[in-house]
């Protein structure tokens, strides 16, 4: 077993733990555009049904309470978070407190109009990828995780970008909505699959 599947099979074993001791790892909480809210829906025996618009959401156990796992939109600033939580039928509403705006940071630059805009050939990429990623964004599995931190997919240095905003020829663009990790060429990017390390 090789040094990144071991590392991952290690995560996996000490979420199964956590798991059956009855307490899911959940990530840092932050209801700022581009963090997470936990949000308490309800003490009922059942897992409520929790909707954020009209995609499905995430929930798990924190004690005797279910809880929603909400990220929250990078263009989400200054109203709450509203859901729909749906028990035994019933449909209700929570709402979390205001989302308080963060500085992500932002660089002004004054480049040739190439840099900026795209060929025809990567903007056809673009919109090709852009679609497949919004089918799996909107896919909702009932297979419940074993923790909610996420795992690295390969090793290397992280660039702080996430949220950062980028201002070309004095024409904003879409905050950066990624995270960039600088690894060699070649170096083995993981991820799980079937119980598989690839």
């Amino acid at each position: 077993m090789d040094k990144l599947c071991f590392r991952l099979f290690v995560s996996i074993a000490l979420g199964l733990a956590a798991s059956v001791a009855g307490a899911v790892p959940l990530p840092i909480e932050r209801v700022t555009p581009g963090g997470i809210a936990i949000i308490d829906v309800g003490e009922n025996l059942d897992p409520p049904e929790v909707f954020l618009s009209e995609s499905r959401v995430a929930v798990t156990k924190r004690g005797k309470t279910w809880v929603a796992i909400v990220g929250v939109s990078l263009s989400a600033v200054g109203e709450p978070i509203t859901l729909r939580v749906i028990e035994n039928g019933v449909s209700r509403s929570v709402q979390t407190s205001v989302v308080e705006p963060y500085d992500y940071g932002e660089e002004r630059l004054t480049v040739s109009s190439s840099h900026v805009s795209l060929s025809e050939k990567n903007l056809n990429r673009h919109l090709s990828e852009k679609k497949r990623i919004a089918t799996l964004k909107n896919t909702y599995s009932e297979l419940r995780p074993d923790s909610f931190k996420l795992q690295l997919p390969v090793d290397g240095t992280i660039s702080p970008t996430f949220g950062f905003k980028r201002v070309f020829n004095g024409e904003p663009r879409a905050p950066h909505r990624g995270m960039d990790i600088a690894a060699p060429e070649g170096a083995e990017v993981f991820f799980l699959w079937s119980g598989r390390c690839h």
